[in-house]
């Protein structure tokens, strides 16, 4: 079996991305960048090592993301770091792929591709994606001097995949060049080396700037569709609020039907508008119930309406259920019933994202929702509970029916199937995740 050695780049100072510490450390969905691509190279069955190149003040945080990680100092420029990675891989391997940092959804089908064109005897490989825009060429006076055929460029990603032998080999003996390498795979393009070239991914970016983390945000939610197809909950003591809702409803017997302890909250056990009841009320839920492994928020209200025309009473219980109860929830639960492990869950809904005409308070409350849980998710991860907000699709509830009177229910999906969705996120490991349930309608 052939030594695959994963080099991961995190020795970049991140000047263009104007931050107090260098990006591949600034949290993305509540954990640091870096941590995506790691987590990806340690789970890869072919993967033997992992070495990453890094600042001698950040190597503790790698090394607690990643334990078994051979850590080298990294270098003033991209080359000496791969340099000091290349010379700390064991003697005997056989390939390395150089990954960086920052390009944190690298996955499976992309690392496989770049093994398999080794296998087969390729020297260097790169990962490609087609140029999706028209690429032009210019001279130091800013005038266009060429304009290639689109149809053969290609934007290059990481990871780059070589023979161990022959890119250490290129690097301790470059070849003389005009243009300065901004990557690996050049120092042997330069030797005339055949590099092949595999299929890359767009949800591969790389997070250079403040835009691309926020489309990171969005990939992540995104690739944290897949969960588990089914999850253990016997003996999960689960605290469900806006449990006499339908998804709230449906949510409590689907916990009692897996063997979970279940202790569902309606109006009746407590006034969620009165703040000032949260305290001893979550302390009785300790003292009687025990410390919670899952929160569970689905308490909402909806009424749509032009603003002008809108009772400020109405608005302002929107902006209470919809975004100050899951805040006080929050900090009063983690106070008093959570430990380290548990996890908690705001439902919110799918206009959290786009604001729409006779919308403008739920959905601006959705949206702060969605916000609030971001930053918990930081503030959380040294305790170890985690915080995700999931948004249901459009669903058959009395609060759907009351607002959209008329509306074909066939269009509308079943509260169970639903709650059934949500639950499978249980057991994922993500933290400040805003996910949205993209689920088939109950024919």
């Amino acid at each position: 079996m052939k030594r695959i050695i994963a080099i991961v780049l995190a020795a970049g100072d991140g000047e263009r991305f104007d931050s107090a510490i260098p990006k591949q450390f600034v949290n993305l969905n509540g954990r640091p960048i870096i941590a995506y691509c790691l987590e990806t190279f340690m789970k890869h069955p072919d993967i033997s090592d992992i070495v990453v190149a890094t600042h001698e003040k950040y190597m503790q945080i790698v090394k607690n993301l990643c334990p078994q990680a051979i850590l080298v100092k990294g270098g003033m420029s991209r080359q000496e770091s791969s340099v000091n990675a290349l010379k700390a891989c064991p003697k005997n391997t056989d390939y390395v792929l150089i990954h960086d940092a920052v390009r944190p959804f690298v996955d499976f089908k992309i690392i496989n591709r770049c093994i398999k064109a080794l296998d087969k005897g390729y020297i260097a490989v790169d990962t490609k994606i087609p140029a999706n825009d028209t690429i032009i060429q210019v001279n130091d006076d800013c005038f266009l001097t060429d304009m290639p055929d689109r149809k053969y460029l290609y934007q290059g990603q990481t990871p780059q995949a070589f023979r161990f032998n022959d890119i250490l080999e290129a690097y301790l003996n470059p070849a003389e060049s005009d243009i300065q390498p901004t990557d690996d795979i050049r120092y042997l393009f330069n030797k005339e080396v055949p590099c092949y070239c595999v299929d890359g991914s767009e949800f591969n970016i790389k997070i250079t700037n403040k835009a691309d983390l926020y489309l990171g945000e969005r990939i992540a939610q995104k690739l944290q569709q897949i969960v588990p197809d089914s999850i253990d909950l016997t003996g999960k003591r689960s605290l469900v609020f806006g449990a006499t809702g339908g998804i709230g409803r449906a949510i409590v017997h689907i916990l009692e039907e897996q063997g979970a302890r279940v202790l569902g909250i309606g109006t009746k056990e407590l006034d969620l508008l009165d703040f000032s009841l949260y305290e001893q009320f979550f302390n009785e839920v300790r003292n009687t119930f025990g410390w919670v492994d899952m929160l569970i928020n689905s308490a909402g209200f909806l009424e749509r309406g032009m603003l002008m025309n809108m009772n400020f009473n109405t608005m302002e219980r929107m902006i209470d259920l919809n975004l100050k109860v899951p805040i006080e929830i929050t900090r009063t639960a983690i106070r008093t019933i959570l430990k380290e492990g548990s996890s908690i869950f705001h439902i919110g809904s799918s206009s959290w994202s786009l604001g729409r005409k006779e919308y403008a308070t739920y959905s601006s409350a959705k949206a702060g929702l969605v916000n609030f849980v971001q930053a918990m998710a930081e503030e959380l991860l040294p305790l170890g509970i985690r915080i995700n907000c999931i948004n249901p699709p459009r669903t058959n509830t009395e609060m759907r029916r009351r607002s959209f009177p008329g509306e074909d229910p066939a269009t509308l999906l079943d509260p169970e199937i639903v709650a059934r969705e949500i639950l499978k996120y249980f057991s994922a490991s993500g933290t400040g995740y805003v996910i949205d349930l993209k689920v088939g309608i109950n024919e």
